[in-house]
């Protein structure tokens, strides 16, 4: 299952943050974060893009309150097309991969006064409905690397490994 966050940040707000409270930075973001915004001609702008990012995660993952445990876990860098990315510790990969969220893209803008980012994640299901076999283990004996989802009468959605989708 896809599912997208997206969020809005004020620049003026890491503007003040920047001249105000410049310790709140180290909560917020982590030293790469912070010496690449401080490089750059605007900062605040650059932060208020990385803020929206890491709270846009937490809208994709269903689960705000999980990031802000987690805010210096999460890095904001550029590849080298000069695309935007996120990077995880060990610790918050391991919690996203157990839940099975992964994410696959992010877009970051500023304009104005504002700041904004999306990001899109794919909630794998982790195992099957009827035979409960997790995809790890279907993974393993190379029967399959997703689950097929069923919708019922009811709306409800389950999911079923190909064998028991077949009915093998």
């Amino acid at each position: 299952m896809l599912q997208v966050g997206c969020d809005v940040c004020r620049i003026e707000a890491l503007e003040s943050m920047l001249k105000e409270e410049p310790a709140a930075l180290e909560r917020l973001f982590n030293p790469e974060e912070r010496q690449y915004a401080l490089s750059q001609g605007r900062p605040a702008e650059h932060l208020a893009a990385v803020f929206a990012a890491k709270e846009a995660l937490g809208k994709a993952i269903r689960e705000p309150s999980l990031l802000g445990k987690y805010y210096r876990e999460v890095t904001l860098f550029h590849r080298e097309d000069g695309t935007p990315a996120l990077r995880f510790s060990g610790q918050l990969t391991h919690l996203f991969s157990a839940q099975g969220i992964f994410v696959t893209d992010l877009s970051i803008s500023h304009d104005g006064d504002y700041a904004m980012a999306a990001v899109l994640v794919e909630r794998k299901k982790l195992q099957c409905d009827q035979c409960l076999l997790s995809l790890s283990a279907l993974e393993e004996r190379g029967i399959a690397d997703r689950l097929i989802p069923m919708v019922g009468k009811d709306g409800a959605v389950s999911y079923r490994c190909p064998v028991c989708f077949r009915g093998w």
